[in-house]
């Protein structure tokens, strides 16, 4: 399975998958630290998850269709002068999760009161937005066209636009970058053990991770893939050969505490209850 890290806990819990010998994997040794050790991924020594692709939900804008001269910042998403010209996905866990990170708001311990400031924050928002959006597609079309001119996306979708000659950039907010892992773990009984962890390797090998830094933009757990991708392109995608520093300054995706309730609001406000 491919998992985002903070679901690893709950499905270990729940006795769906099973610690991972990391000594079977060629490529372990190459990854990243930083990405080892995530919350709830590694228990008592053993390994429970491993790493594959990181990234982050940010404001991608045009630069050509955008002034703005201020720090990086998620507040280009209440822009009034670009109001009917923004997006933002249909999903707490990037639209909520970012708002409440604008608002100062921890979004993984958020209180009854830390709720209703983002709700209210969304609720502004909501009026100067063009859509909400289903799928990446949806906002990478619509940045593409220029009837968006800011919108959350994920790397891949800055990359993808980039690789369409569409001036555009995304931000690294003054307030912290909602960043995430995701990645790989093992089913309990699984039919094909060995070929499970061929898998697993092979996800993890230089070759599959320059791949998925030149062709989706996001950044992989093996340094030795970056070192198959040059500065410049680096340079371009916005990405750190090490994502030490990236992942200490920005906000880990974490489950909400209180998700149904996130869920409930969120679906209330767009429908204007």
């Amino acid at each position: 399975m491919h998992p985002c890290s903070p679901l690893v806990p709950q499905w270990r819990d729940a006795g769906l998958i099973q610690p991972i010998d990391t000594s079977r994997l060629q490529n372990w040794p190459d990854v990243f630290p930083a990405l080892t050790s995530l919350p709830g991924t590694q228990v008592n020594g053993e390994q429970w998850f491993v790493p594959f692709g990181w990234g982050r939900t940010s404001v991608t804008n045009r630069t050509d269709l955008v002034d703005w001269d201020e720090e990086d910042s998620y507040g280009l998403l209440w822009d009034e002068r670009y109001a009917g010209q923004l997006a933002v996905f249909d999903s707490v866990d990037e639209t909520v999760f970012t708002a409440a990170i604008y608002a100062g708001i921890d979004p993984c311990n958020m209180s009854d009161d830390d709720l209703d400031t983002v709700m209210a924050l969304l609720e502004k928002q909501k009026a100067l937005l063009r859509f909400y959006a289903i799928s990446q597609s949806d906002i990478t079309q619509a940045l593409a066209s220029g009837e968006v001119v800011a919108a959350l996306t994920w790397d891949s979708g800055a990359a993808e636009l980039k690789a369409q000659g569409i001036p555009v950039r995304m931000m690294l907010p003054k307030e912290g970058v909602e960043t995430w892992c995701c990645g790989m773990v093992l089913t309990s009984n699984p039919p094909h053990e060995d070929k499970a962890y061929d898998l697993i390797d092979a996800m993890l090998s230089p070759e599959s991770g320059a791949f998925v830094i030149s062709d989706y933009g996001m950044g992989h757990s093996n340094r030795a893939a970056f070192d198959r991708i040059s500065d410049e392109k680096l340079d371009e995608l916005q990405l750190p050969r090490n994502p030490t520093e990236l992942l200490e300054s920005g906000v880990m995706y974490c489950l909400f505490r209180n998700k149904d309730q996130v869920i409930e609001r969120f679906e209330t406000m767009k429908a204007g209850f």
